[in-house]
């Protein structure tokens, strides 16, 4: 529906794809915390992942990449090997992309103990690590290399 919204200048087929796939991978922690409560009309599958990310960033739709990258790092075999899509063919990320999930994963892995326990260690307190994760998801972009959450917020596809 994107590309096709593209193609022909289909503006409320971009918008219509631009808002289900926002929806589906936001912004804000506290949307993307609450992704399990709802029901999306994405299916999180690795393939699916894949070629979220190659679309959002063929068509510049930056807001999507931090989290569809965050769900992918958590998926490292599958950037190498590809995932298997329903019809049996081949989903493949774009090496740009594999590039950054994985510079980004390795960046996060080497500052989510330090950020958690520092937070745990100063007072003890049970909103400590929401504080951790809050700081965590406010440079999720800068992980992998993408610009501050303000400017991908302002970009927009049309």
């Amino acid at each position: 529906m994107l590309r096709l919204g593209k193609k022909y200048e289909v503006n409320h087929m971009v918008s219509g794809a631009v808002e289900i796939l926002e929806n589906s991978f936001p912004t804000s922690l506290d949307e993307f915390a609450s992704l399990g409560d709802q029901t999306h009309s994405i299916d999180y599958c690795s393939a699916n992942l894949i070629d979220i990310a190659n679309l959002a960033l063929k068509a510049d739709l930056p807001s999507v990449l931090p989290c569809c990258y965050l769900l992918l790092s958590q998926k490292l075999d599958m950037l190498f090997t590809g995932a298997s899509r329903k019809d049996e063919s081949l989903a493949s990320i774009i090496a740009v992309s594999k590039d950054a999930i994985i510079r980004g994963r390795e960046r996060i892995l080497a500052v989510a103990p330090v950020k958690t326990l520092s937070w745990l260690t100063v007072t003890q307190h049970p909103l400590n690590a929401s504080c951790a994760a809050r700081n965590m998801w406010n440079e999720l972009p800068a992980y992998f290399g993408l610009p501050p959450w303000e400017e991908i917020r302002q970009s927009t596809p049309l």
